[in-house]
């Protein structure tokens, strides 16, 4: 404020407390940086899982498949349908194996790369 020469003669100043705000930001910051480790952490342990039971179940199937083919047309009873069955039992779990790490990777954004000259057509 100033007189009417021209002459300082005070001044106004608001100030606001922003404690709360800063408080509950801060909070924010943690949490969204848990929430991304979780996330980092569920898509690792989604691929370990996939790639630990997917080589178990991948030899299940071509000991199931190889029987299948020794034992063609000796097979007793309902033992065919029942090979069948773990067969595509084995095929399904595979598939919800796939689909399980690919729903871990929903929302990635791909890293794209220049291809180097000596590889393009």
């Amino acid at each position: 404020m100033r007189d009417h020469a021209g002459r300082l003669l005070g001044a106004v100043a608001a100030v606001r407390d922003v404690t709360a705000q800063r408080t509950a930001a801060d909070a924010q910051a943690r949490l969204l940086a848990d929430v991304q480790r979780v996330n980092e952490e569920l898509q690792l342990f989604a691929h370990i899982v996939s790639h630990d039971l997917t080589e178990p179940l991948r030899t299940m199937t071509v000991y199931v498949e190889l029987l299948i083919q020794r034992a063609q047309g000796t097979l007793a009873g309902d033992a065919a349908g029942w090979m069948a069955f773990v067969t595509d039992a084995a095929r399904r779990m595979r598939q919800m194996l796939t689909d399980l790490l690919a729903y871990t990777r929903a929302g990635q954004t791909p890293e794209f790369r220049p291809v180097p000259h000596s590889f393009r057509t």
